[in-house]
């Protein structure tokens, strides 16, 4: 039985010594002599061979990478170009595409620090400075940008934003949602009925006042009902709730906004104001200008 057994690994190559002990020691030192440093060249050339096509294959991939990214990158025209020859115009457009550039076309985080190096190197921090922060939260408002890592990185919409300033390609409209909000709520008014004490004679009148009137403009039907208001109740300070309930018992379609009307009407001075908020005093001009113009 043996009484030794030895194994040799030299890289990808094994060798594996078994028996009497003394034997095994005489073919080790034989093969140290012969053998076992041709071995130890060959295991050394194929792994020093692997080595050298890996690298090779790394340094294929980088500069099929490099020339990717240089095809891509010959596309656009130069940075320098683009801040020079005032196709840009606004702050929130020039940062899109300083993070564009700064990204490697919208691929990686960009630092703050680094968008604003941009502005000074191009010396345009100055004039964007107060509004830097605004126009960056405007931008990740409309999903143009996204906070990452202490930076900011371009979304698909801004990298299509990005491309679109660049090249002067047509940019998709954007509502304005909150333009649209507050025209749609200026448009409706809670308004209420408030307690007038009208009798019947008194609604009579109001729907007189009204008739054959239909081409008034909205300046007109307030002024009217504040000539009412006056001469039944000797009231000159009126609102836009008094104002509607004068104009729901006169029959008259309120499809306007009450307080813009008397706005409009009171920058031509048929009313002035009270001090008090919502409150308007009709004014001697615009008695006049209901007497002369839409009672004759």
């Amino acid at each position: 039985m043996a009484d030794f057994k030895l194994k040799i690994n030299l890289g990808e190559t094994s060798i594996e010594l078994e028996g009497e002990g003394t034997l095994v020691k005489e073919i080790l030192n034989d093969l140290k002599e012969t053998g076992l440093g041709i071995l130890a060249k060959v295991s050394t050339n194929q792994n020093d061979k692997a080595s050298s096509i890996d690298n090779c294959n790394i340094e294929n991939n980088a500069i099929i990478n490099a020339e990717e990214t240089s095809t891509e990158s010959s596309e656009y025209p130069s940075l320098n170009d683009l801040m020079y020859n005032g196709s840009i115009k606004s702050e929130s457009d020039r940062i899109i595409v300083f993070i564009h550039y700064l990204s490697s076309f919208g691929q990686n985080v960009v630092s703050e620090i680094a968008i604003k190096e941009n502005y000074q190197g191009f010396n345009l921090w100055k004039k964007a400075r107060s509004n830097f922060k605004t126009n960056i939260k405007k931008l990740i408002r409309a999903k143009k940008i996204s906070s990452a890592d202490n930076g900011y990185i371009l979304t698909q919409k801004g990298r299509d934003d990005a491309d679109a300033i660049i090249f002067g390609k047509p940019r998709e409209k954007e509502v304005k949602k909150d333009k649209a909000n507050k025209s749609a709520k200026n448009n409706f008014t809670n308004y209420q009925n408030v307690e007038l004490n009208l009798t019947r004679e008194d609604k009579a009148g109001l729907i007189q006042l009204y008739v054959n009137k239909e081409s008034l403009n909205t300046v007109d039907k307030v002024l009217l009902a504040s000539h009412w208001y006056k001469s039944n109740r000797q009231e000159n300070i009126i609102n836009k709730d008094i104002v509607f309930t004068l104009l729901r018992n006169a029959n008259v379609s309120i499809t306007f906004s009450i307080q813009d009307a008397l706005g409009n009407a009171k920058k031509k001075n048929y009313y002035s104001k009270t001090g008090k908020a919502g409150e308007y005093e009709f004014s001697y001009l615009g008695e006049d200008y209901v007497a002369n113009k839409l009672l004759t």
